[in-house]
């Protein structure tokens, strides 16, 4: 069931995510994660969203968007349980998010993964994003994305 995030749901996200990043190798230790401690202000008052599917009360996958301005936000929090990747949910919670996008008049998406993250890197060329940047992160390259709707 895909659903919207509630107050609720917190700590579920935040275990999910971070297990779900150390499953794939790309847990890197004293990134921030604050706005996991504040979805609601970060996320969902700005007029972004926060997405779960999830089965049986178990989050399945996740994914935020961000308002940045008032016409671009970013794609965040994009997880998918490791043992179902490959299988669509990914594409459910980000054709969501963008579909939340087009409905607030946001004209550019953006968003950044690291080099760790290979799966996460072809989903995005294969839904349109380009790149537009690279930087390093604690010696990661960490590259920045971007598409216009």
């Amino acid at each position: 069931m895909i659903r919207n995030y509630e107050v609720k749901d917190k700590q579920n996200v935040i275990t999910f995510h971070e297990r779900i990043l150390r499953e794939s190798g790309a847990y890197l230790s004293g990134t921030p994660n604050e706005d996991l401690d504040n979805i609601e202000d970060v996320y969902i008052c700005p007029g972004g969203c926060f997405i779960l599917i999830e089965k049986n009360g178990t989050i399945q996958a996740m994914g935020a968007l961000r308002i940045v301005s008032e016409k671009v936000a970013e794609v965040q929090r994009m997880r998918v349980e490791t043992s179902l990747q490959r299988q669509g949910l990914g594409q459910k919670i980000f054709d969501e998010l963008l579909l939340h996008a087009k409905n607030c008049g946001i004209e550019r998406i953006i968003l950044k993964t690291s080099e760790l993250q290979e799966a996460a890197l072809n989903f995005y060329v294969k839904n349109g994003f380009t790149e537009y940047k690279r930087s390093k992160w604690n010696d990661i390259e960490i590259i920045f994305y971007e598409m216009y709707l």
